[in-house]
């Protein structure tokens, strides 16, 4: 019994001395081991339902379509109910003039030329445009049949809250330009505003 005793004392004495040799101070941290293998890429998400689609731009812009098929003259007059005080007042108003030549109707930002063959000036009141065609020279140019117009498109463009002390038409015109839209280009300005 007295060896047994002997071993268990043994065997007691070394796992103390064991026990006793893992506390203290920790040593230094060991270098940094190499990159680990990537491991493979998940598989892509789902996509996401398209978001619901933003309001159109600005929504005050109207667009008026007088037809001249017939128009004889040197000058042009029609009741515009659409021509409100507040219109004229509010409101950059671009004028385009269409005429058929060889290529299709052309539109020509008017007041000015159109084409080489005559001038044009254009007057807004309420409730009336007028234009007013010359020649060069400046005498009244008599439209006929065989100058081919078919009509007058106008646009009426509310100005914008943020609209200067300029006039509502160069602060339209300024903004326009802006985001590359050419005014004397009808086809521009009717697809920006989508009025085609």
């Amino acid at each position: 019994m007295m060896k047994k005793s002997k071993v268990l004392m043994m065997a007691l004495l070394v796992v103390g001395i064991c026990l006793g040799s893992c506390t203290g101070d920790d040593g230094e941290q060991g270098p940094k081991g190499d990159q680990g293998v990537a491991g493979v890429d998940g598989q892509d998400g789902v996509n996401g339902t398209n978001g619901k689609d933003g309001e159109d731009g600005n929504a005050n812009v109207h667009h008026v379509i007088l037809d001249m098929t017939g128009h004889t003259g040197t000058i042009f007059a029609q009741i515009v109910p659409e021509l409100t005080e507040e219109v004229i007042s509010n409101y950059a108003i671009l004028y385009y003039l269409g005429k058929d030549d060889l290529a299709g109707t052309q539109y020509y930002s008017i007041p000015g030329p159109v084409s080489a063959d005559f001038l044009t000036q254009v007057y807004a009141q309420t409730q009336l445009v007028q234009i007013y065609f010359s020649n060069y020279d400046g005498t009244g140019y008599p439209v006929t049949a065989s100058d081919h117009l078919e009509s007058l498109r106008i646009v009426l463009i509310e100005s914008t809250p943020y609209t200067t002390s300029k006039s509502v038409y160069t602060s339209v015109k300024d903004e326009l330009k802006a985001v590359g839209v050419d005014i004397a280009d009808y086809h521009a300005v009717a697809a920006y505003f989508g009025l085609e």
